[in-house]
Parts: C-alpha cells; structure tokens; sequence
C-alpha cells in the first residue's frame, strides 16, 4: 500500500510539473506569435518576455529558444543594431547541432552570416560558415548553394578571387539544378564581376549581364536592383556616362519599387550618388544638383556610412565644377557629423529603453511566475490532500471489510460448533432407547434411572448447542453421563 501510495503521489507531481511546462511553451509561442503580427514598434517587448520566460524555465523546448533568439537578432538587424543582433543570431545558431532541420535552421544561418559581413567579422563569417558546412547531412542543392554563397563571399573577403570565382560557379550550378531563378540571378551578376575584374573582358562582361536584362519582368525588382547597378558601373568605367545614367536610372526604378524596409533608404542612395557622379561628368550640373539634393533628403540618419562619404565627395565635385563656395561643403560636413551623433544618441537611447522596459518586463514575469508556481502549490497540494483522504478512505473500507468478513467466518464457526453439538450418535441414540425398553420388563427402576440419565445428557447437548462457549465442567458432565450409560448398556 505504502509503494501504491508513493507512486500515485510522484505520478501527480509530474504531471503537474509537464502541465506547467506545457503552459509555459504555449506561453512563449503565443508571443512570438504575437511578436510576428504586431507593429514593429511593439515587437521587442513580446520577444523580450519571451526571452524572459526562458531564462526562468530551463526545461523549455530548444527550438523555442532558437526562434526567440532568431527573432530578436532580425529585430535588431532591421533596426540597425549589429552588436547586439550579431550575439542573438549566434546564440540561435548554438541551439542547432547534429543537422539542418528545417527552414529555419537555414534563416539562422543566412542571417548570422549576414550579421557578421555587415560588422566586417569576417574571421567570425568563416566560422559559421564552417559551422553550417558540417551540419550538411546529403547532397541537397539548396543547402549547398548557400554554402557556396557563404564561402564565394568569404573568398572574396580575404581578396582570394580564383577560389571565389570557384565557388560561384558551383553556386550556379546548384541554383540551376534547383531551377531558383530568383537566387541563380544574383549569382550570375557575381559571375560577370569576375569576367570584368579578373579577366578584364568587358565585352564577355555585358554578354552575361545582357541575357539577364532580356528576361524583364521575369526577374524580381531585387534582381533588377543589382543587375542595373552593376551595368551602370562597368559602363561608367568603359567611359560610357551616359549609359552609365541610364542604367543607374533603371536600377534607382527597381529599388522605388521593394516593399518597405529598413535599409530601402540606403539602397535608394546609391543609385542617387551614382547617377549624381555620372551627371557631374557629363556636365549635367543642375540635374546632378537635384539627384544629390533627393539623397540628402532620405536623411543621413537613414543612409550607410560610405554612402553620405560618397554624397560629401560628388558634393564636393560639383560645387569645384561651379565654382561655388565651400561654405555648402562644410554644411554638409556638419549635417553627417550631426548625423553620426544622432544615430549614436538614438542607438544609445534604443538600448536603454529596451533595458528598462525588459526590467519592467522581468518584474512583471516574476510576479507572474511566483503567483503561478503558488497555484502549482496549491493544485499539488490539493492534490495530495486528495490522495491522502482516498488512500485513508480506502485503507477504512479494507478495514471494515477485513473485519466484517472475520465476523462472518467466527459466526459460521460458531453455527459449524452448534450443529456438531446439537448432533448425537444414532448409533448412540438407538442403542440406549433399545437397552432401556428392553430394562423396563427386567428392572423398572434401573430403567427409569437409565431413561432418567439419558433424559439429562439430551437436554445438556440442547442447552450447549445454544452457547457460543461451553465450560470445560459442563462438557465434563456430559462425558460422564455419556459413559455412564454406556456402562448400563
């Protein structure tokens, strides 16, 4: 009973504990979920309760805490903030061993990669990418293309352009197995760099990148982005500036038409910078006045680093060309610097907010997780108490029952010892009454002594066979008289 009890019990607290674990995973997923649904402006505080919840709960499932790191590493991309997005991704990488899963487990990888180019880690690229490389587990061409990808680029980094060049065209022979037209693109665009750059063949350049430029509307404006700005640099250096304008104009079209997002602005400023140079060597002064004015309009906070470079320089150009004075040089100057400030202030005020707010968000957590687990304590013990009243309730009815059923046993005993001894010899029974008929001619008083006796023994066998207990002197009586007639017999 004891073992019975004991199992019961730890079966009960078990259950509770994989109840709570199960609320706390519907928990997480409900607010990445929400996370994905929600403006952007609330994101971070649903993947930060998150994050919250599994740093309380260390039997969580992995793959939560894969995607919530994954999720909060694209939030801080998006938004800018490398560093910290660079330690989310790889801690979603970490949860990832053995072999590529799902879809999933490739983004981790792509985005951490990614992370890593746009900080200039190059070394921590090349660790990755070996990273993913050994968790290849078949000759999947999807997977392999993006490994091509990673290490094409990698190469590239460290300026080893014939491995590059190598890898790129296993990239393109992946793409085209798969038939994903959408990244076989890209990859070709790569191609042709490396017939401009490293076999100086412009003609075998623009071949390549005139059958893209065929397909229209069939490749994406992403597509188009890159194919148009690659155009108009290799025009711009054969020294075709106006063709150089044109394709930079298509290219700007393209980039007008993505979807929002946070480096659209960036991307816009390229073309603009570009056609703004090429306007400045064709004499185009006004034209390339009204270009720069559009990119510093996108605002410097939302332009990359290289790329307001780019703008201070043609600036620059333009205003030597002109004639005009450097006082609108140095007001630019000013206005990048005055960025740069911004961008760190609004960084620095980011972060801290997102500090507070996760603090707020731990204290309510907190305050959630003790009035949960004093629920669990009073369901455990509810629970318990339970157990223990059905275990006392049953341990009683056995008892009762044990009992009852002893009652019954010593009572049928007691009917057995009642019928044995309402029970006399017929044998017995004949032969006395014989003898004392046949003493009734021969001697009437020996026989009215004899029938006298036997009267007695039979009415002290009728009064034992009512008793329960019959005293050892009264059985001794009936022996005697039992051997006394015997004897007149």
């Amino acid at each position: 009973m004891r073992f019975i009890l004991l199992g019961i019990l730890s079966t009960c607290i078990i259950g509770c504990q994989q109840v709570s674990d199960f609320e706390s995973d519907s928990q997480v997923a409900g607010l990445l979920s929400a996370a994905d649904s929600t403006e952007q402006i609330n994101k971070l505080r649903y993947l930060q309760e998150a994050r919250l919840l599994l740093q309380q709960n260390s039997t969580l499932d992995d793959s939560l805490r894969m995607a919530t790191h994954f999720k909060i590493g694209t939030y801080y991309r998006q938004q800018g903030i490398l560093d910290s997005a660079a330690t989310e991704l790889f801690k979603a990488s970490e949860y990832i061993s053995n072999t590529l899963r799902s879809s999933l487990d490739y983004d981790v990888f792509d985005q951490c990669w990614g992370v890593f180019r746009d900080l200039k880690r190059y070394g921590d690229c090349v660790a990755i990418t070996k990273k993913y490389e050994s968790l290849l587990s078949n000759d999947d061409p999807v997977s392999e293309s993006l490994l091509y990808f990673f290490k094409e680029n990698n190469m590239r980094f460290l300026r080893k352009f014939d491995s590059a060049r190598y890898y790129n065209k296993l990239r393109i022979a992946a793409l085209k197995q798969v038939g994903n037209e959408s990244q076989t693109v890209p990859a070709i665009i790569s191609k042709a760099y490396y017939t401009y750059y490293m076999d100086g063949d412009a003609a075998a350049t623009f071949a390549i990148l005139d059958s893209l430029a065929v397909l229209g509307d069939a490749i994406s404006d992403n597509s188009k982005r890159q194919l148009y700005g690659n155009y108009g640099v290799y025009k711009y250096y054969e020294g075709d500036k106006q063709a150089a304008f044109e394709s930079y104009k298509k290219g700007l079209a393209a980039i007008k038409n993505l979807p929002e997002s946070s480096d659209k602005k960036t991307l816009m400023a390229y073309p603009y910078a570009n056609i703004s140079e090429a306007l400045i060597d064709l004499e185009r002064y006004d034209e390339a006045q009204a270009y720069l004015d559009s990119a510093v309009a996108l605002g410097y906070d939302n332009i990359s680093r290289n790329v307001q470079y780019s703008l201070l320089k043609y600036k620059f150009r333009l205003n030597e060309e002109q004639g005009a004075p450097a006082t609108q040089i140095v007001s630019i100057l000013d206005s990048i610097v005055a960025s740069a400030d911004r961008q760190y202030q609004k960084k620095f005020s980011t972060e801290l907010q997102a500090l507070a707010q996760a603090n707020k968000n731990q204290q309510e957590l907190l305050a959630q997780k003790n009035a949960a687990e004093i629920q669990n304590l009073k369901l455990q013990s509810r629970l318990l108490f339970a157990i223990v009243l059905a275990t006392l309730l049953v341990a009683i009815g056995l008892f009762l029952y044990r009992r009852k059923n002893l009652r019954f046993q010593k009572a049928q005993l007691d009917m057995q010892q009642r019928l044995l001894r309402t029970q006399m010899n017929p044998h017995y029974t004949s032969n006395s009454l014989y003898a004392i008929g046949r003493l009734i001619k021969k001697s009437p008083e020996q026989a009215s002594s004899l029938l006298t006796k036997f009267s007695r023994q039979l009415r002290q066998v009728m009064e034992n066979s009512l008793k329960n207990k019959v005293l050892f002197e009264d059985e001794m009586t009936a022996l005697r008289g039992y051997l006394d007639l015997q004897k007149l017999r």
